[in-house]
């Protein structure tokens, strides 16, 4: 049964209620064997055996089929591993009957950060760690709708730690929800080293691109790719490095101590190029955001002009890339009098004084918008590899860079748009994760069908003809 819907997922998915229509088209005794009839694999057989999957412990079953990847001479003992998650939008209420109820350790469907944008849908967040050099996946995980990504990380690296002999030597490498005190604690403890990108709501990110322009640190080219077009020029990085304390929480107490990490300020031509394709636009539509607040408050009266000031402080805090000069005036509001008729002669009309914003300017900052040009060029990674000899800046970089292999054609690009692990028709959650072990187990056959020709045909003089008959020597598994 797990045979035939790793096929079914690796030649295009169907439903399970619909996979005799799949079957009807195809030689199952070719493919499995004789007494193999396609009748025999209808829906309540292929949910059942997802039932005996999920019993037998998913997570145990993929951890024996991963040691066997590990064990082969190709994988080597030194090598980095790439883990994300993603959020699987699932159709239904997904209300447990306490009837019957869900077998204990099912993950729950639930609302929460959709990275699908449907946060009208219940949801299962789905990790997924793949060896860096082969993009083999080596671990997996469900886990509930809202849990967050720290948490998810925590959960890959128990998982990873129990399964990786102590000889390896594995760089963990994740994005930015990765550097968090307690989840930096729990990859020191479990032996691993780490290359994550800095969260742009740390402030050590702003003060070290600050840094290096302030200073005019020189930077070292680390990466030089073609453009994504024949057209485009080529993507560059450089980078230089910094050692600065950061938090780390002991797994067994809970106490955090400052350790000393690596930070690799690198600039990006592509990051700067898209900053400055785009801000003149941004200019505009900040101008008229800008002018609109501050047009609105000139219609406004203030009973003195410090509270005046104040508003006016507020909305010219907004200005990201203009010099907002105003103009306030103390105006002389008449008043109603206290009696009807006509006044004595001689007696002053009453009245108040208010304050107004009488005018303001906006000019374009450009000493600003050079430096926001800056810092939109450049990006900052950590690592607890603070030994610049034996871990260059271009290592460092060129480590993190793989992480697109996890967010790619072998990874949750390949599993939410070519494979189609959504929608998902299954309304058990235990079920959803024994399915999930078969698109894993349908992702290793997919990399290893990629993989092993690609081997054979890098020997020279080795091409097979794609389907307008070129010769190629990187065949996609499709």
């Amino acid at each position: 049964c797990v045979a035939v819907m790793v096929m079914n997922i690796l030649h295009g998915r169907v439903a399970l209620y619909d996979m005799g229509t799949w079957l009807a088209d195809t030689d199952v005794e070719l493919l499995l064997g004789e007494h193999t009839p396609a009748e025999a694999f209808h829906d309540d057989r292929l949910g059942h055996a997802l039932d005996r999957l999920f019993a037998a412990g998913t997570e145990y079953i993929f951890s024996a089929v991963a040691q066997n990847v590990l064990t082969r001479p190709e994988i080597g003992t030194s090598y980095s591993a790439h883990l994300d998650t993603t959020s699987i939008s699932l159709q239904g209420a997904y209300e447990e009957d306490p009837r019957r109820p869900w077998p204990s350790g099912s993950p729950r469907p639930a609302l929460g950060y959709s990275k699908d944008l449907r946060p009208d849908l219940k949801q299962l967040i789905f990790g997924l760690t793949v060896h860096g050099p082969t993009r083999i996946p080596i671990g997996f995980s469900v886990l509930d709708g809202n849990t967050a990504d720290p948490k998810a990380n925590r959960f890959q690296i128990d998982s990873l730690s129990a399964l990786l002999p102590e000889s390896h030597d594995v760089t963990l490498v994740a994005d930015c929800k990765f550097v968090d005190a307690k989840t930096l604690g729990y990859a020191e403890y479990a032996g691993f080293h780490f290359v994550s990108l800095l969260p742009h709501n740390f402030a050590l990110r702003a003060k070290l691109i600050e840094e290096v322009r302030l200073a005019g640190t020189p930077l070292t080219v680390v990466g030089q790719y073609p453009g994504r077009t024949r057209g485009d020029e080529s993507r560059l990085y450089s980078a230089t490095s910094f050692v600065r304390p950061t938090p780390v929480q002991n797994v067994e107490t809970g106490v955090r101590t400052d350790k000393d990490h690596r930070f690799v300020v690198i600039r990006s031509s592509t990051k700067e190029q898209e900053f400055v394709s785009t801000i003149d636009r941004r200019i505009e539509k900040s101008q008229l955001k800008l002018d609109e607040a501050l047009q609105k408050l000139s219609t406004r009266d203030f009973a003195c002009e410090p509270d005046l000031r104040q508003e006016v402080d507020r909305v010219i805090r907004t200005a990201e890339y203009h010099l907002v000069q105003t103009e306030l005036r103390a105006v002389a509001i008449p008043l109603k009098r206290a009696k009807a008729g006509r006044p004595p002669k001689g007696e002053a009309a009453p009245s108040e004084t208010r304050w107004r914003l009488a005018n303001h300017t906006l000019t374009r900052d450009d000493e600003r918008i050079a430096v926001q040009r800056f810092h939109a060029a450049h990006f900052v990674l950590v690592t607890d590899q603070v030994d610049a000899e034996a871990w260059s800046d271009e290592r460092i970089f060129t480590t993190w860079r793989g992480q697109e292999s996890i967010e790619g054609h072998a990874g949750f690009r390949w599993l939410k748009n070519v494979a189609d692990v959504a929608p998902v028709f299954l309304k058990l959650p235990h079920r959803i994760q024994a399915l999930a072990l078969v698109f894993m187990l349908a992702l290793m056959v997919f990399i290893w069908l990629e993989a092993y020709p690609r081997a054979r045909l890098a020997e020279p003089g080795n091409k097979i003809p794609n389907f307008l008959d070129t010769p190629i020597a990187r065949p996609t598994a499709e």
